[in-house]
């Protein structure tokens, strides 16, 4: 080859340079895109792998339960009513047992799974939960689309049942408000949540329902992870208004006395009638341990301990207890007719209580041929019915007064307060977490009122 060629041409040294540096290139990308395919396939595999196990385990109960049908169906009985309600029964059995693994989490119980999905469809919790996950690109992955199909279940329950059930009650009444103008209500617009505030001052609500509207808007935005809309200055300014202008008068009911107790009991001190026993129980119950009547009501009995000379309650729910941690209360024998200890010990008599069974400790009562027995259900005692009965009683001593169901949590502080009991003491006995809130329930007594003049040398 000449010098031209030779020029224009590429050397053998230069060729096998460029030829090894492409096959390395190829085999790099065949290396590569082996080593995603496998990811994808071990990630597929996985996925299927959990699939395949769940409808396994539906299959194997659904089965079971249908088997169990067939075999309890095969027993006879004498009359046609009780085959045909036992067949019914085994039917419901089944049924409720493929519900049960269909739940998909333990956490979420039949009791509050009804509420929970009308909350998540009525703010659309999952609508923007799905967005989002589609947003971040993981939209495709099995795995991740399951968990955010829990997700929204999970997220309403940052807040209490009742906590829960208000809010979205006082979100469907703005949500029926902003549409009916036709606006919509999430993500709403700051202004259109002043506008709302403001017809509901100008319809006369109170400052109470005030609030309710504007943390039940600013929770169902919180849910969906979008702008608080009542972080604004009108809707802060129409709130201190409501506060000031629509806060209604506060009528304190009065707290009960020691010796209206012990008149009371006095009055009882020889009844055999578990009805009265279960009352005077209550009522001392709530005194003795400034029990609020939610708390009250969910004691268990065993959640009632006795000792030589004390008992102590267990508290599992209270409405200073967010996190359910829990709150002991001990109560100590007292010396009179008024002592929680021997009424506990009366109660338990007449009721035949095992204080190691987690049925409600203070449920319905029947009479049945002149004798009153407890239901046997297992059900807790109506609000509507303790406020009638443990006022009644209370009136039956004191007429003239003001009860209600506050006032025997009222007159225990305040007796106890009168007592020189350390204030510590106090606020850790009625759950109380700070000053304020314990100061609302006692009474000062006139002459501790008076001696602050007193001291003044006049």
């Amino acid at each position: 080859m000449d010098s031209a060629g030779e020029a224009g041409g590429m050397s053998p040294t230069t060729r096998h340079f460029i030829s090894n540096e492409v096959q390395k290139a190829v085999d790099a990308s065949q290396n590569n895109l082996l080593t995603s395919m496998q990811t994808m396939m071990d990630a597929n595999f996985t996925n299927f792998r959990q699939s395949i196990e769940t409808t396994q385990k539906y299959l194997s109960t659904t089965q079971l339960a249908k088997i169990e049908e067939s075999m309890f169906g095969s027993y006879k009985f004498k009359r046609h009513g009780n085959e045909a309600q036992y067949r019914g029964n085994i039917q419901v059995i089944s049924k409720l047992r493929e519900a049960d693994t269909n739940l998909e989490n333990q956490h979420i119980t039949i009791d509050n799974v009804t509420s929970a999905r009308d909350r998540i469809k009525g703010l659309g919790i999952q609508r923007g939960i799905n967005a989002a996950v589609e947003q971040s690109g993981a939209a495709n992955n099995i795995f991740m689309e399951d968990l955010a199909a829990k997700m929204s279940h999970f997220v309403v329950m940052c807040k209490s049942e009742n906590t829960a059930s208000t809010y979205f009650g006082h979100f469907k009444r703005w949500s029926a408000f902003i549409k009916g103008q036709g606006f919509q209500d999430i993500p709403a617009q700051p202004i259109h949540v002043a506008l709302y505030i403001t017809h509901l001052l100008d319809r006369g609500s109170s400052s109470h329902v005030i609030n309710h509207a504007i943390y039940a808007i600013k929770w169902a935005h919180d849910l969906n992870g979008m702008a608080d809309p009542t972080n604004n200055s009108y809707v802060r300014s129409l709130q201190e208004a409501a506060r000031r202008i629509a806060t209604p008068k506060v009528v304190r009911k009065d707290p009960v006395s020691t010796e209206l107790l012990i008149s009371l009991c006095d009055l009882h001190a020889n009844s055999n009638d578990l009805l009265i026993v279960r009352d005077l129980c209550m009522i001392l119950f709530s005194f003795a341990g400034f029990l609020r009547f939610d708390e009250l009501s969910n004691l268990k009995c065993c959640d009632v301990k006795l000792f030589e000379h004390y008992m102590s309650l267990q508290i599992n729910r209270s409405k200073t207890d967010q996190y359910r941690q829990g709150n002991e209360i001990l109560i100590a024998k007292g010396q009179t007719s008024a002592c929680p200890m021997s009424m506990m010990s009366r109660y338990i008599t007449l009721a035949c209580l095992d204080l190691q069974s987690s049925d409600f400790l203070f449920k319905p009562i029947f009479r049945s041929k002149g004798i009153s027995k407890l239901v046997y259900k297992n059900k807790k005692l109506s609000y509507t019915t303790a406020r009638e009965t443990i006022v009644s009683r209370l009136k039956s001593v004191n007429p003239n007064a003001n009860f209600g169901l506050h006032s025997l949590r009222s007159g225990g502080a305040t007796a106890a307060v009168a007592g020189d009991v350390n204030e510590r003491c106090v606020k850790r006995h009625g759950r109380w977490k700070c000053d304020t809130s314990k100061d609302m329930y006692i009474v000062d007594q006139i002459s501790s009122r008076l001696s602050v003049s007193q001291q003044l040398g006049l």
